[in-house]
């Protein structure tokens, strides 16, 4: 074997293996990478999946009770208990009634109305409006559950192989003499959960599973080997709801090696190339390559300096062409790393508006003045009041045109969410606004004040009992300062120290992300800005000031 053949050979070995190694170690690590990345994502995912499965369900049961706390059913089942006649107008009344809950709810469930008495179960169907009897064994049981939870809501949930159903109900019982009379309740498809998910996950082999482990609904039928999937399970709800997603494991290796596939045809490609310049122009090349390659090291150590006048730049050879690309490679290189720097920079600006996004609410809002009709014919004033307080808080969150408001309206916001406290914590809870008028056309962050008194009324006030809850403002040197102060329970020392450390770090947990979140967009929007301030005296109170420059 000639020696330029044992050269060859011994280039092939000492270049490639290094090469193979680093090509299966960096695959190794993409794969790991991503494998970690998208099940953290689809962790978040199905966490706010199963959150909007439970503000569904929340949502229907808001309009069970729309009907279920009005006095036509309560007296419909009683006459009916008693034996006593109905009239037209009432009846008439009763199944306009089911009918307006039936057609509120997109196609997507049944109302249900049992009378115990008679033993007659009616059903409101999207596509029959009409009012049938029909009682079965199956009814039966859910019946029996809702009926055991008194007046609270109640879920009950059946599966087997053809069909996965949940019912939701409440109680109706007679205040007189203390006995069951009746229940209403509403019967959920597949439906609810296929306008729930929407096309996004169609494709996903998602399931979602009650307390028990029974599984209410999936997307599509599962036929992978558990050992060649990844398990995203969700936290549960406060239903016991949980979320299962099925992720192949072939994707996350299809996607490693999309990765790194074109960088090991390039280094194969280079290796072949190298090998043969190198054979055939070591002598000649060798001094200029060794310069370069000190050129190429010190680049590698972070010095972009590069000679102009290096004469090597001057041949008229490849090497020379190398030595130019070089440069321009890495005129390029650094121009790159700026680039990145400012695609960090407008990642972060993302994330900042990531945190502030928020469902679209639209449907609730509509809802929301629906009940309020609802409410202003039954005479509800205090009903009324709280429906416009929340529906004002609902149109103040889904206007997104604008980061920056002025002051008045995020008060008049906080105002409003009080006042809803309010009726919820009535004598428990006292809150006073004092803010001098000048301040008010002063801009300041959407949404960043009500986290905070919500913060304090839940972690403050309620766990104390009863409290005060003070808003207050001023300027001084330039800067506008809001003041929340509550007289609940204070903060343990060691707790407030993490709470003050964490504000500029991306929150993960529930206790302090509405901290983080505004202190990340106050410092966004307004520059050099400190943010938020906390002081706290355990078992006195909490005083937290939002501090922004407005120079």
């Amino acid at each position: 074997m000639k020696l330029k053949h044992k050269y060859l050979l011994m280039s092939v070995l000492f270049m490639a293996f290094p090469l193979l190694a680093s090509l299966l170690f960096t695959y190794n690590e993409i794969q790991k990478q991503y494998r970690e990345e998208i099940i953290t994502s689809h962790l978040q995912l199905m966490n706010q999946l199963n959150r909007n499965i439970q503000y569904s369900v929340n949502e229907l049961d808001n309009k069970l009770m729309s009907i279920y706390e009005t006095s036509d059913v309560y007296d419909y089942l009683i006459n009916l208990t008693n034996n006593n006649t109905i009239s037209p107008e009432r009846q008439q009344r009763m199944e306009t009634l089911l009918k307006v809950l039936t057609l509120s709810m997109k196609g997507f469930s049944s109302v249900y109305l049992y009378l115990d008495a008679k033993q007659y179960l009616y059903r409101v169907d999207y596509l029959n409006l009409g009012l049938l009897n029909s009682f079965t064994y199956k009814d039966r049981i859910w019946l029996n559950e809702v009926e055991q939870g008194g007046g609270a809501m109640t879920i009950h949930t059946s599966s087997s192989e053809d069909v996965n159903e949940v019912f939701i109900g409440r109680a109706i019982s007679d205040v007189i003499q203390k006995k069951k009379v009746g229940v209403l309740g509403l019967g959920l498809n597949k439906k609810f959960f296929v306008d729930l998910f929407g096309e996004d996950y169609a494709n996903d082999y998602i399931q979602v599973n009650d307390s028990k482990g029974n599984v209410i609904y999936e997307t599509r039928k599962l036929d992978l080997q558990k050992d060649l999937v990844y398990v995203i399970k969700s936290e549960e709800n406060k239903y016991g709801w949980f979320v299962v997603k099925y992720i192949p494991q072939s994707i996350v290796k299809q996607t490693a090696w999309n990765s790194i596939k074109f960088t090991i045809y390039l280094g194969v490609g280079v290796l072949i190339v190298g090998i043969v310049l190198w054979l055939l122009f070591a002598q000649q090349f060798y001094r200029p390559i060794v310069s370069l390659a000190q050129t190429m090291k010190n680049v590698g150590n972070g010095n972009f300096k590069l000679d102009i006048s290096d004469p090597i730049n001057d041949r008229p050879d490849e090497i020379g062409f190398l030595s130019r690309q070089f440069h321009v490679m890495v005129t390029k290189l650094e121009a790159m790393i700026q680039n990145e720097y400012e695609l960090k920079l407008q990642e972060s600006y993302s994330r900042v508006k990531a945190l502030q996004a928020q469902i679209n609410p639209h449907f609730l809002y509509n809802t929301l003045t629906s009940m309020y009709s609802e409410a202003l014919d039954a005479g509800a004033a205090s009903i009324c009041s709280m429906i416009k307080s929340l529906s004002s808080i609902f149109r103040y969150t889904i206007e997104s045109e604008h980061d920056l408001v002025p002051l008045s309206r995020e008060i008049e916001h906080v105002r409003h969410y009080l006042q809803i406290q309010k009726y919820r914590f009535e004598e428990k809870l006292s809150f006073h606004i004092a803010i001098d008028e000048s301040l008010m056309d002063v801009s300041c962050v959407k949404l960043s004040l009500q986290p905070i008194v919500e913060n304090a009324i839940l972690h403050g006030i309620t766990r104390k009992g009863c409290g005060t809850l003070t808003i207050t403002g001023k300027k001084e040197d330039g800067q506008i300062m809001i003041i929340i102060t509550d007289t609940g329970c204070g903060i343990l020392p060691e707790r407030l120290i993490a709470l003050q450390l964490g504000l500029n770090v991306d929150a993960r947990d529930d206790n302090h992300i509405g901290l983080s979140n505004v202190q990340q967009r106050v410092q966004h929007f307004f520059k050099n800005s400190t943010g938020i301030q906390l002081q706290s005296q355990f078992g006195e109170g909490t005083e937290v000031s939002v501090i922004w420059r407005v120079d």
